[in-house]
């Protein structure tokens, strides 16, 4: 399990904006994300980091499932 900070809030397929507090779901941004996949890749040079393979973020009751998530 990963913790990253709020600005793993960008979700690949989300409506307008790509984050997942655009879904109308109230949460306290001040609690962990958490995410789990089967694997994950951290591109050093562009500071990209990849999930991939039923990855599935949440904070809170805002939860996420996706074959691939991207943070930059």
């Amino acid at each position: 399990m990963r913790h990253l900070p709020e600005a793993l809030a960008a979700a690949p397929d989300a409506p307008s904006g790509g984050s997942l507090f655009d879904l109308g779901t109230v949460t306290n941004r001040k609690e962990p994300i958490t995410v789990n996949a089967d694997t994950l890749e951290y591109d050093y040079k562009n500071n990209v980091v990849v999930y991939r393979g039923d990855v599935q973020a949440a904070q809170g009751q805002v939860k996420l499932r996706s074959d691939t998530l991207t943070v930059t």
